[in-house]
C-alpha cells in the first residue's frame, strides 16, 4: 500500500486532482481516499462521498442498457442501424455489435458540439456515415447508441439509466447532475495550452456532452458522475448477476471473433 500511495503522490503533482479507491477481493471491500478534490481556490480534501466526472467510463453503462434491452427482446446486437432507426440513413450496413465495439471510424457532417439548437444537434447526428472500415475509438459511436435506446424505449437516456441500472443497484450518489460542493474539480482545464477556469462546478469534461446537455440531451458517450463506491457496485453486478444474465456477459467477452482469448479465465463463473 505505502508503494501505491506514493505512486499517486507523484502522479496528482501533475495529472490529477485526488482519487478513491475502491478494492474488492474475495468479497472483502477496502477504500482508500488520497489527495484533495479541489486545489484552487480552496485545498479540499477527497472523501468516500467525492463526485466524479468518470468519462468514458458512461460507455459501460451505454453498453449494458444495450445488452439489457437485447435481453428483453427490444432489440438484436446484430440488427443494423438503419433497421431500428431509419433516421441513420447512411449506417444500413453498420450494427449495434459494429458500434459496440468501434468496428470502424464513424462521422457527421459538422462537429456536434457546435449544434446551435436540438433539432442542429440531432441533423448531425443523423448525418452519420462510415468514414473508414479501420476499427477506430469515435465518440458517436455511443452517441448513436443512446439514441437508438431511447427510440425503443421511448424515454430518455438519463430516465433509463435511473430506471435499469441506478436504483436497482442503490447507486444513491450517481447522477448526470451532481449537485453540491462535493464534486471533484474539473473547474480548471488546458486549452492551447494555457490553463482557464470553466467556472462552473461538476461540468462534465467533454464538449459535445456539455453542447448536448445544454440543449436538453443527455449522451452515452460521456454524462456521468459517481462515487467510488458506486461504482463499485456497478462493477459487482457483473459477478453477482443483479442486472445482467451470466450467459450474456460471458457473450459480451467473447462477441468478437478477432478475440481470441478464453474469457472464462476472468470470471468467477
Amino acid at each position: 500500500m505505502e508503494n501505491l500511495t506514493s505512486f499517486l503522490e507523484d502522479y496528482t503533482k501533475f495529472h490529477s486532482s485526488g482519487y478513491v479507491i475502491e478494492i474488492y477481493n474475495h468479497g472483502k471491500e477496502e477504500e482508500i481516499t488520497f489527495g484533495n478534490r479541489e486545489t484552487k481556490p480552496n485545498l479540499l480534501p477527497c472523501n468516500s462521498n467525492t463526485l466524479y466526472d468518470i468519462a468514458s467510463l458512461t460507455k459501460t453503462f451505454t453498453a449494458t442498457l444495450i445488452y439489457l434491452a437485447y435481453e428483453e427482446n427490444k432489440l438484436d446486437i446484430y440488427d443494423t442501424v438503419f433497421k431500428i432507426d431509419s433516421r441513420f440513413s447512411h449506417l444500413k450496413e453498420v450494427t449495434l455489435l459494429d458500434l459496440l465495439s468501434h468496428n470502424q471510424e464513424i462521422w457527421t457532417n459538422g462537429y456536434l458540439g457546435n449544434a446551435k439548437n436540438k433539432q442542429e444537434f440531432y441533423e448531425i447526428l443523423f448525418s452519420s456515415q462510415v468514414k473508414s472500415k479501420t476499427p477506430t475509438y469515435v465518440d458517436v459511436h455511443y452517441i448513436i447508441l443512446s439514441t437508438i435506446l431511447e427510440k425503443i424505449y421511448n424515454k430518455t437516456f438519463d430516465k433509463l439509466l435511473k430506471e435499469k441500472i441506478v436504483e436497482k443497484l442503490k447507486m444513491k450518489e450517481t447522477t448526470v447532475n451532481p449537485r453540491g460542493n462535493n464534486i471533484a474539480s474539473n473547474n480548471y482545464e488546458m486549452k492551447d495550452g494555457t490553463i482557464i477556469k470553466t467556472n462552473e462546478p461538476g461540468l462534465v469534461h467533454d464538449q459535445k456532452a456539455r453542447k448536448a446537455k445544454e440543449l436538453g440531451i443527455i449522451t452515452g458517450h460521456a454524462s456521468i458522475f459517481t462515487t467510488g463506491k458506486d461504482l463499485l457496485l456497478f462493477l459487482k453486478s457483473f459477478f453477482d448477476g443483479r442486472l445482467l444474465k451470466k450467459e450474456t456477459i460471458k457473450w459480451m467477452l467473447k462477441h468478437d471473433k478477432r478475440n481470441e482469448y478464453n474469457e472464462t479465465s476472468y470470471l468467477p463463473f
